[in-house]
């Protein structure tokens, strides 16, 4: 499984991802001092990743879509990362996998109320943010359900209007379903049904033909293309031949 970026419903493929490591980043972002001689100080809330590689770990198709994104061709951005692990272990948020650890409560909809690793559904369905699928590609949605409730994966557009819903079946302890992102799919958005009223916890969103053992949200990030540039190895002006190699900086900045 190869890693994707661009907007949505307009993913390039990445065949030479490097791995991500934690960026710098100042300890302090901001910092006020009081009359009192207190010191307040805003901290970015959690780490962020970072990917630079050259020409020399990169084929060039991936340099010429980077460079594509950079120029802005795809749009301004931020872009989504479609992250192979994530993929494969759960596309929601830490967020929206477990609701009431983080300030990103991750889902929306009528009684809405999220608690310590609970979502709680009464008078209709709960939605999950859009993330990107790949069309043809198959999905399991997942999650636990006390009180009788299903899982349900919205099909949506690049203007995350809907396309179709594939839905499991109203029941109680873990609910699943897989369907296949149809034709025109760029993003799927996981639905929490309640038959009355049901209360979800673990809800897992992954590419793979079935459930999968529950892991905390990884999310897809969103990135910047934050740096593209070219350093001349050797040139023969005399010979019209230059040796270059490209240097690539990809910043993550958040996940829905």
């Amino acid at each position: 499984m190869r890693e994707w970026i661009g907007p949505l419903g307009g993913l390039l493929p990445m065949r030479s991802m490097p791995p991500g490591v934690e960026a710098a980043r100042p300890a302090r972002v901001s910092s006020r001092r009081a009359l009192d001689g207190s010191v307040a100080a805003q901290i970015l809330p959690r780490s962020m990743r970072e990917y630079a590689w050259t020409l020399t770990q990169a084929d060039s198709e991936d340099i010429a879509n980077l460079y594509a994104l950079y120029q802005g061709v795809h749009g301004i951005g931020p872009f989504w990362l479609y992250d192979r692990l994530a993929a494969g272990r759960n596309m929601l948020s830490p967020g929206a996998a477990t609701p009431g650890l983080s300030a990103d409560l991750g889902w929306s909809g009528p009684s809405t109320n999220p608690a310590r690793g609970l979502v709680y559904a009464d008078g209709g369905p709960v939605s999950s943010a859009v993330v990107p699928v790949l069309a043809s590609h198959t999905y399991t949605g997942a999650a636990e359900a006390t009180g009788s409730g299903r899982v349900q994966l919205e099909w949506v557009d690049s203007d995350e209007e809907v396309l179709s819903t594939s839905s499991g079946e109203f029941g109680t302890d873990r609910r699943t379903i897989s369907g296949v992102a149809p034709d025109g799919a760029a993003g799927a958005r996981m639905v929490l049904d309640p038959e009355t009223s049901a209360t979800f916890q673990r809800p897992q969103l992954t590419e793979t033909d079935g459930p999968v053992e529950w892991f905390a949200g990884v999310g897809m990030p969103r990135v910047v293309v934050a740096e593209l540039g070219e350093t001349y190895q050797a040139a023969w002006k005399a010979q019209g031949v230059y040796r270059g190699d490209y240097s690539v900086r990809l910043v993550e900045v958040g996940s829905p």
